[in-house]
């Protein structure tokens, strides 16, 4: 730039670098590097060779190189997904292999459950190599293991009413008949749930989805016959034999007659507080914010980030924004007037806030001529469009201006800083947008020549990638409460019900994505796919307690006990199966990467709030005036359940009369 043709002297070369190659201070610079597409999949051998190369410079090492931009970007995420992924995954299961010990005292039985579920989860990955698909960051979070657990523990929970009822022989084949029916429409509908992620345009969504709901089938599948046939095959006798003889209550029953009564006592109450739950948390979630930012999904003490902020605040900012100004390649504008219209498009938005540089082809041009009228005027007006005329493929390998197709584009480049927590990438652009737009359809108007200007780069893409984020949310939790709710409809044969069943499994997503609304954090991909997969496993436990009440109606026709017979047959299978995979989930929260440790924690909030809404809300409106619609049409029961029943439904445990 000092040099001919433009011959400017050295500082006002360096100011008009200033923030893109070198810093305030003119001291400091940098190297851009661009990978060619080819290499897109090898970022992280291109990244070891900038390291490598810097080692071959005296006194210089890898730790002093500073390095940002969208190809590590994509390398620090990566990285941050396996960081500690093991520790945590082993961890995790830890927890759970300790919980499903406390919850069922056996150790045979805990691990035809524990295989059960890593048999799924390998399924899962499974399904991802037969169809071609490369696992991301987003596909470690197929909650697989979960769901298997989860489906595991109601199981044996059922084998183990069977053996404290009528013994071993024939407990495997009575406890598959009472579960397959919750159990299958349970997984149906969480597979319809985590399906409906389909809609997202966001390609590692939409993968997520596939392969989760892929895996709960495939773990329903595991469920009715791996542990089945391990229970037949490899019977735990002599826990067997102490579960029949023991003659003793479920360990729980007293607190659940205690929450039934509470219940009994107060249904409307209870009713109103789960309304004022689902109207406070509707607000909220109407606040929630979506962020698609590198800087929300790693920690500040990432090296990736930590790299960013040395060199957006010593060098320049780093998010671009490409404004590209297309105009036809035929038309009366000398080079002066088009370059005029550069000039000013380019002082006025780096005016505006949140605007750190521009970059564009006066950058790279001549002073532009200021007069309009005299000989002096004209004749800087001539040699300028001169030595435009003669220096244009300069401004083309440059990337400023080209002719193509027919069209003639100018490029202006802004940037922003990723660093700042504050800045929201949509205000910016709808600023930049609001000033440039009416620009040039004033001068358009006045030239008669249609000029209009495109949006492209990491800036308009990260707002996009939010506002898609939002909308999939949206699209894909409507789309998962419609066909569940159908289903519900369908299996209950009652619209009313069908609908008044949704308000449990809807209330703990309204309930945390609520929070979140009201308390501030912008939520990312891994947030955004919790609403959908939570409404599929929250109707896990909804199913239980209906097709649990049903069989307590058939059997008493009363609701009160027709609820406390529920409460005994499946409340203790609910409160297991949340305390299991909500703690072994939680453990996840400890993961660098925000997508994978806000799935983690959302979820086991969702769990929780889950089971509070089963064992609360749900009987307070089977108990309700609507409870009614829940009733099913009266039939016989049969022989073999009438003897295990007296005129009081009996607790699971008690010895057959």
């Amino acid at each position: 730039m000092t040099e001919p043709p433009l011959e400017l002297p050295r500082d006002e070369a360096m100011r008009r670098l200033e923030g893109w190659l070198i810093g305030e201070d003119h001291q400091t610079t940098c190297a851009v590097a661009l990978i060619a597409p080819e290499a897109y999949d090898y970022r992280e051998a291109a990244i070891e060779h900038v390291y490598q190369s810097a080692a071959k410079v005296d006194g210089l090492s890898r730790d002093d190189l500073r390095v940002a931009g969208n190809t590590i970007d994509g390398v620090a995420i990566n990285q941050a997904t396996s960081q500690r992924m093991m520790t945590l995954t082993i961890a995790s299961l830890a927890i759970c292999v300790s919980l499903m010990y406390v919850a069922f005292r056996s150790v045979l039985l805990t691990w035809f459950v524990f295989c059960t579920a890593v048999l799924s989860e390998r399924l899962s990955f499974a399904w991802m190599f037969y169809l071609g698909a490369t696992p991301d960051s987003v596909s470690l979070m197929v909650p697989a293991v979960v769901l298997a657990i989860s489906a595991g523990v109601h199981l044996i929970n059922y084998f183990r009413d069977e053996v404290a009822l009528h013994g071993l022989p024939g407990a495997a084949e009575k406890a598959v008949r009472h579960a397959w029916r919750p159990c299958s429409l349970a997984a149906f509908t969480t597979a319809l749930g985590m399906g409906s992620l389909l809609v997202s345009s966001l390609i590692p969504v939409s993968r997520f989805g596939t392969y989760a709901a892929l895996g709960t089938l495939s773990a329903l599948a595991l469920l009715f016959t791996a542990i089945p046939a391990a229970l037949v095959l490899t019977p735990p006798r002599a826990w067997a034999r102490k579960v029949y003889k023991s003659h003793r209550p479920d360990r729980l029953a007293p607190y659940w007659k205690q929450m039934c009564g509470l219940v009994v006592r107060f249904p409307n109450l209870v009713a109103g507080v789960g309304v004022l739950l689902l109207v406070v948390g509707v607000a909220g979630a109407a606040r929630v914010r979506v962020t698609a930012r590198l800087h929300d999904m790693l920690s500040a003490n990432n090296p990736v980030v930590q790299d960013y902020a040395w060199l957006e605040e010593r060098v320049g900012p780093l998010v671009p924004l490409e404004i590209v100004v297309r105009m036809p390649a035929e038309n009366e504008l000398s080079w002066l007037d088009r370059m005029r219209l550069v000039e000013t498009l380019h002082r006025e938005v780096r005016s505006l806030s949140g605007v750190e540089r521009t970059l564009s082809a006066v950058t790279f041009a001549p002073p532009l001529p200021q007069g309009v009228r005299g000989i002096k005027a004209i004749t800087e007006r001539s040699i300028f469009n001169r030595h435009m005329d003669k220096h244009a493929e300069d401004l083309a390998q440059l990337g400023f201006r080209r002719v193509h197709a027919g069209e003639e584009l100018w490029r202006i480049s802004v940037g922003a800083n990723a660093s700042d927590a504050t800045l929201q990438f949509s205000e910016v652009l709808e600023r930049i947008s609001n000033t440039i737009d009416p620009q040039l359809n004033a001068v358009s108007e006045q030239l008669g020549v249609p000029i209009e200007a495109l949006y492209s780069g990491g800036m308009p893409l990260v707002q996009k990638a939010q506002q898609q984020l939002l909308k999939d949310m949206i699209d894909s939790f409507v789309m998962a409460l419609g066909i569940i709710t159908i289903v519900m409809i369908l299996l209950l044969r009652n619209p009313v019900g069908g609908m008044l069943a949704m308000i449990p499994n809807v209330l703990p997503a309204v309930i945390v994505f609520g929070a979140m609304g009201w308390l501030g954090p912008a939520i990312e991909v891994g947030s955004m796919m919790t609403a959908s997969v939570a409404l599929g496993i929250a109707v896990d436990d909804t199913l239980h307690f209906i097709t649990w009440f049903q069989r307590g109606m058939r059997r008493t026709n009363e609701r009160r006990r027709a609820v406390m017979f529920a409460y005994r047959r499946c409340a203790t299978a609910m409160t297991q199966t949340s305390l299991i995979c909500g703690l072994g989930l939680v453990v996840f929260a400890a993961s660098p990467f925000a997508p994978i440790s806000r799935f983690g924690f959302m979820m086991a909030a969702m769990l929780a709030a889950a089971l509070l809404s089963d064992l609360l809300i749900l009987p307070a409106i089977l108990l309700g005036p609507l409870g009614i619609t829940f009733v099913p049409r009266r039939r016989a029961v049969a022989s073999t359940e009438i003897k295990t029943l007296d005129a009081e439904p009996q607790i699971v445990g008690q010895s057959n009369p």
